[in-house]
């Protein structure tokens, strides 16, 4: 229930961040969110975690929505926000990514100025990335706190070493495709 109330909240946000007044446009967007296989799946999998998933989720919609108000005030809540949702899964920082490039599309349709639209692009990157920085300190004081380390095994944060990926980017990005 707890999961359901934060998604509904997650789902208020997005509609007043597009301005949503149709019943059928809140009804698409709802069910977009609440019914797609992957989020399903996510929750059905790990239904002990599922009020945390959805708490990520609302965080990262409550970011956007901060960012939006146009304050620098909001920058850094934001930044806690979107660093707070990545201490409870990193996945979802792909909300954040794609309702920031959701809205900038928007106002590129709108006729924005391409100054304006271009700032506030810089803007959100630049708040994901204090996220990113937020979240990185946070994680270095709480291992050194706790006397944890971090996992090296498959998958693990231990053998990231951004450098290597930097270095072999050529490389990583022609054996891909």
């Amino acid at each position: 229930i707890i999961s359901c109330v934060l998604l509904g909240f997650a789902i208020y946000i997005i509609t007043l961040l597009f301005d949503l007044e149709s019943k059928i446009s809140i009804f698409f967007v709802a069910s977009i969110i609440s019914v797609n296989l992957s989020f399903i799946c996510l929750h059905t999998t790990y239904i002990v975690s599922s009020d945390l998933f959805a708490l990520a989720f609302l965080l990262n919609t409550l970011a956007v929505f901060l960012l939006e108000k146009r304050e620098k005030k909001y920058c850094l809540l934001a930044g806690i926000l979107i660093a707070s949702s990545l201490a409870i899964y990193q996945a979802y920082i792909t909300v954040t990514l794609v309702l920031c490039i959701a809205i900038l599309i928007r106002d590129c349709l709108r006729n924005q100025k391409a100054k304006d639209t271009g700032m506030r692009a810089i803007i959100y990157a630049g708040v994901v990335l204090l996220a990113g920085l937020i979240y990185s300190v946070a994680l270095k004081i709480v291992l050194t706190i706790t006397k944890i380390e971090v996992e090296s095994g498959y998958n693990g944060l231990g053998k990231v070493v951004l450098s290597d990926y930097f270095r072999n980017m050529k490389s990583l990005i022609y054996n891909t495709y």
